[in-house]
């Protein structure tokens, strides 16, 4: 019979130390589990392993926002990353901007009548035969 493996359970903890988490994860190099953070200005940042020293940067965006979806702060500054900055490397969570839509275009209605006689060649062209309406 097989035996479900659960994962080995690690805590974690906020680099701002004002919260923690136990959370199991299935594979060695799975990404870090997340938070809102009070300390960032509502920023979703990653936890570090407990015991870890660690410091976070929010890095602002500095060009062009235009009329882009970005993420902002609490105070609504854009910010366009997150840094945790550790004694062994440092890690980066990057907020991408949000694509959106202004309506989707519908093809032009063609001619059901122009195309079954052969003469639908461009179909935003009504083609009317003599004394045909």
């Amino acid at each position: 019979m097989p035996v479900p493996i659960l994962g080995i359970a690690q805590d974690w903890e906020c680099p701002a130390k004002h919260c923690t988490r136990r959370a199991r994860t299935l594979k060695p190099g799975a990404p870090a589990p997340s938070h809102q953070c009070p300390q960032m200005r509502g920023l979703v940042v990653p936890f570090v392993h407990k015991g870890t020293r660690a410091e976070m940067r929010a890095v602002e965006r500095q060009d062009y926002i235009g009329a882009e979806l970005v993420q902002t702060d609490g105070n609504g500054r854009p910010v366009m990353a997150v840094e945790t900055v550790r004694d062994d490397g440092q890690d980066v969570a990057v907020y991408a901007p949000a694509a959106t839509s202004v309506g989707i275009a519908q093809p032009p209605q063609r001619d059901r009548a122009a195309s079954s006689r052969g003469f639908a060649l461009n179909p935003t062209i009504r083609i009317v035969e003599n004394g045909a309406r």
